[in-house]
């Protein structure tokens, strides 16, 4: 390892112990307030050159992939106190859900609201879903964990969306339910809060986009005119729009592809780890390829379709530090790597980890008459579908104006690792040797 590559490992989050058994929620609802009992939002009085940062903090998606690491950087890096939405899943509580990952020493900072903005609640049942009483002492009284958030929060930070690629109804109606009515709903629970709400932050995404062609760039402020590949993309940009014209200062962050960083235990089934998964199944059902020698795998796309990809703890940390410049609010961010990633080193890394000797080839569609082996089988049915629209086009060159401004020119050089090949091959290792171990 080089005296650069030793430097950017050092950024990296070191390994924690926590389980963080399933993936990315797309919890989101408290039931929506009716226009006539809604206040009017308070909002600051002329323009704000900058954050007012809070001391409580409603947050959403904190099971997430991200949202966990916002929740270990929100008590890491500053003295707020948290109010956290869960849901129940699996039998699993909702404050297990959360609590459960926290160093105990610091649940005293936490309390979780149970419930899911993805869904209407009907206005003649209980005043909310997650309003039930409990508290953390026994022989105490319980408490409204709802009124009690209503009277102290003064800060946002909604992350929670669910990832809906496939081009079908029903996925479009749940990727609006959850990213664009749950934003909805979330302003519309804000208009209730007695405190000034000073910051209001967005975890969208950078694929807002969309069928982008010309320009080969994409910047921050830039609009959208061309459509959007799928209904993810959709209500991620329509979820942007409410949050920008809501009233409160915002801050909007658009990630890419993200990466885990080296160490940790928790895993994603989202973009090029999906792909792995579904590539791994193939590998290790296709027995009668394997005895006649290595496999050749053909794979609809091309080689220099781009991605942009970020380790997620440099991602968060990136996140933080705009949270806490100076710069102006109301500002969307280009959250990425400074450096856009080859599709053909992503699927290197996946095969490699798989078989060393493992070929390939992309390929602008499979001939059908040549028979398919069984990876090309499980990529035509569960990885095209979903992501077919990113494998044979370039991602635009993201200017970052608003990053820089905010975080300084070397930012991006000196805290951001470039993922090439290398250190993709290693990721990748990381990620199989965590599954087989948990």
């Amino acid at each position: 390892m080089s005296r650069d590559d030793s430097k950017r490992s050092n950024s990296i989050e070191k390994r924690h112990q926590t389980r963080l058994g399933g993936r990315e929620e797309s919890a989101l609802s408290v039931s929506d307030i009716p226009d006539g009992m809604r206040p009017a939002p308070k909002k600051p009085s002329g323009r704000n050159p900058g954050p007012k940062r809070g001391t409580n903090v409603f947050l959403t998606g904190g099971t997430g992939f991200v949202g966990d690491l916002l929740i270990r950087k929100y008590l890491e890096r500053t003295d707020c106190n948290l109010w956290v939405l869960s849901r129940p899943v699996g039998g699993v509580p909702a404050n297990e859900r959360i609590l459960d990952r926290i160093d105990p020493r610091e649940h005293h900072r936490i309390r979780i609201l149970e419930g899911d903005l993805a869904l209407a609640i009907d206005e003649d049942a209980d005043d909310s879903e997650f309003s039930q009483g409990f508290t953390d002492t026994p022989g105490k009284e319980p408490f409204d964990p709802y009124m009690e958030m209503m009277e102290v929060v003064d800060e946002v930070f909604h992350n929670a969306s669910y990832l809906g690629l496939r081009q079908d109804a029903g996925e479009r109606q749940k990727c609006m339910d959850v990213n664009f009515e749950g934003t909805k709903r979330l302003i519309n629970l804000m208009s209730t809060f007695k405190q000034e709400v000073r910051a209001l932050f967005y975890t969208s995404t950078a694929f807002v986009h969309g069928r982008i062609t010309e320009p080969d760039e994409f910047g921050e402020d830039d609009a959208l005119t061309n459509g959007w590949l799928n209904p993810y993309e959709e209500s991620k940009w329509k979820a942007e729009e409410l949050i920008r014209n809501a009233g409160y200062p915002y801050r909007i962050f658009r990630p890419g592809m993200i990466a885990r960083e080296p160490g940790v235990d928790i895993l994603s089934s989202h973009t090029m780890y999906g792909v792995a998964d579904v590539l791994e199944s193939g590998y290790k059902s296709d027995r009668t390829s394997q005895s006649h020698g290595p496999i050749h795998i053909r794979v609809k796309g091309i080689a220099d379709a781009a991605h942009n990809i970020i380790l997620r703890s440099e991602l968060v940390d990136m996140i933080f530090d705009i949270r806490a410049s100076s710069h102006e609010m109301n500002h969307i961010y280009n959250t990425l790597n400074a450096t856009n990633t080859r599709l053909e080193d992503v699927l290197y890394s996946i095969l490699y980890n798989l078989n060393p000797k493992m070929t390939y080839e992309f390929v602008p569609d499979l001939d059908q008459s040549q028979g398919l082996n069984h990876m090309e089988a499980l990529l035509e049915r569960a990885v095209y579908p979903l992501y077919g629209g990113y494998l044979f086009k370039k991602s635009p060159e993201f200017r970052m104006n608003n990053v820089i401004e905010a975080l300084g020119k070397d930012y991006l050089t000196d805290r951001i690792t470039k993922i090439d090949r290398r250190l993709l091959t290693a990721l990748m290792e990381d990620y199989f040797r965590t599954k087989r171990s948990i």
